[in-house]
C-alpha cells in the first residue's frame, strides 16, 4: 500500500515498510536512551528463513476519556529523538508513529481481499500499554559493493 512520508523523518514509500522503520527507529532510539532511563520496549528481528521482520512493541499509552465518553488511547513520547511529521501520518514522535502505523497497516490488511493478519494490537489499560505484535514479509540481496539488503516487500494494494 502506498505511503507518502512528506518532507518527515520517514523515507519509506509503502505503510509496510513505513512500519518497519518506524519500528526500527523506535528500538535504536530505545537503545540509544540514557541508561537511568531503562527503555526496551521494541523488538525488531530478521528470520531469514520465514523472510520476515518480527516485530514485538509494548508502548506505553496514555488512556483518556473524551468529552463525548470515547476512550482515547495515545502514545507516550518515552524517547526524545528528533522526529517530524509529514505526508500520511500525524504523529509528532516515534511512539506514536509506530502505533500510528500499526493501526494503518491493519485496516488496511481488513480491508484487503486476501485478509492477510501480519499485524495485531491489543491494548491493556491495567498497564497501560498497546502491544503490537508484527511479521512482515522481506527479502535479502547483496549490492555489487557487497552490502547486505533486506527489504521490506509490500504485500498491500
Amino acid at each position: 500500500m502506498l505511503f507518502d512520508p512528506g518532507t518527515g523523518t520517514l523515507k519509506s514509500v509503502s505503510v509496510e515498510a513505513a512500519f518497519v522503520e518506524a519500528a526500527q527507529l523506535l528500538e535504536l532510539a530505545e537503545e540509544a536512551a540514557p541508561i537511568a532511563t531503562d527503555v526496551n520496549f521494541t523488538d525488531v528481528s530478521h528470520d531469514n528463513t520465514a523472510k520476515t521482520f518480527d516485530i514485538a512493541a509494548s508502548i506505553p499509552v496514555d488512556v483518556t476519556i473524551s468529552p463525548s465518553g470515547q476512550p482515547t488511547f495515545s502514545a507516550t513520547a518515552y524517547v526524545s529523538p528528533a522526529f517530524t511529521t509529514g505526508g500520511d501520518i500525524n504523529a509528532t514522535s516515534l511512539p506514536s508513529a509506530v502505533l500510528e502505523l500499526a493501526h494503518l497497516l491493519q485496516d488496511a490488511e481488513r480491508a484487503s481481499e486476501t485478509n492477510p493478519n501480519n499485524i495485531n494490537i491489543q491494548y491493556d489499560t491495567d498497564a497501560g500499554t498497546a502491544s503490537i505484535t508484527a511479521s512482515i514479509p522481506c527479502v535479502r540481496s547483496v549490492e555489487a559493493s557487497g552490502k547486505v539488503l533486506t527489504t521490506v516487500t509490500p504485500y498491500l494494494a
